[in-house]
């Protein structure tokens, strides 16, 4: 199990039941894993004022930059976070991720608080 990205060099030595040996070697290159967004929210609808709890869990890869934009003028770098949307409209809500590489990802998804 490789549970780190690198180069790994894999050797396998096999013992046949007439005595001979085999021998083989591989060089395997382990990947850090796609950044890819992803959220998922308490729920999508609701009367005004709306609390709404986001969760990113199922983002895939290693982001070091988190920015949630509300579409309401708010903010947050957190990773679950919750947000009240306080009059009623629909909202745009984008999570954008970056890793270390500069690779970025985003995902949105809109919340609609009635009156």
């Amino acid at each position: 199990l490789f549970e780190s990205p690198g180069t790994y060099k894999v050797s396998v030595n096999a013992l046949t039941t007439s005595g001979k040996t085999f021998n083989a070697e591989k060089t395997i290159v382990v990947r850090a894993p796609v950044l890819n967004a992803c959220f998922t929210t308490s729920r999508t609808s609701g009367k005004a004022p709306l609390g709404v709890s986001f969760n990113m869990s199922c983002t895939t890869g290693t982001p070091t930059g988190i920015q949630w934009d509300f579409g309401d003028g708010v903010k947050s770098i957190e990773k679950s976070p919750v947000h009240v949307f306080e009059r009623p409209g629909n909202y745009a809500v984008f999570l954008r991720l970056q890793d270390e590489q500069g690779t970025t990802s985003q995902e949105i998804l809109t919340i609609t608080a009635n009156p």
